[in-house]
């Protein structure tokens, strides 16, 4: 299935009805450029489109699915161009599974400490969590993720805090 098809599979994403992703995804996931159709539609301009993408991604990555140092390097630049909560909330909750280098880990962090103090808790905690994975793999960004678990252990938010005190321990 090329990439158009899946595009237009994501169209129909409603935001909220998950079974058009998951039929999306079965239906198109034996396809040999598959996970790389997915990486370059999460930078689709259409947030349904991104939604979805991003979606199906970390469904694959959930399930064992390694992104190439190509395609990490594709998710780490299409995360600055989305424009949907949504799509960056799947980037973040997902980034521990993206083998990323040093510079990749700078740029998801910068991106990242964006979001901490964005109105929706659910994704200021994933943006901590980020930043703090990322700041415990690479020793240059340590200090990124104890400020930012600083940061969460005193949110007004209680879903933050308590992602704050899982990265903790």
């Amino acid at each position: 299935m090329a990439i158009e098809d899946l595009r237009a599979r994501l169209l129909q994403f409603d935001g909220a009805a998950v079974s058009v992703l998951s039929e999306a995804r079965a239906d198109c996931r034996g396809h040999d450029r598959f996970l790389d159709d997915v990486v370059t539609l999460a930078a689709d301009p259409c947030g349904s489109v991104a939604d979805g993408a991003t979606w199906i991604l970390k469904a694959e990555l959930e399930d064992g699915a390694e992104l190439t140092p190509e395609l990490a390097e594709m998710l780490v630049s299409a995360l600055d161009g989305l424009t949907s909560w949504q799509s960056v909330l799947h980037v973040f909750q997902i980034i521990d599974k993206v083998r990323l280098n040093e510079a990749q880990a700078g740029r998801v962090i910068q991106r990242a400490k964006s979001f901490t103090v964005h109105k929706r808790p659910f994704l200021r905690a994933w943006s901590m969590h980020a930043i703090v994975v990322l700041g415990r793999a690479f020793a240059q960004y340590q200090h990124e993720a104890e400020t930012a678990l600083k940061q969460g252990e005193a949110d007004k938010a209680a879903s933050v805090r308590a992602r704050a005190r899982q990265l903790r321990h």
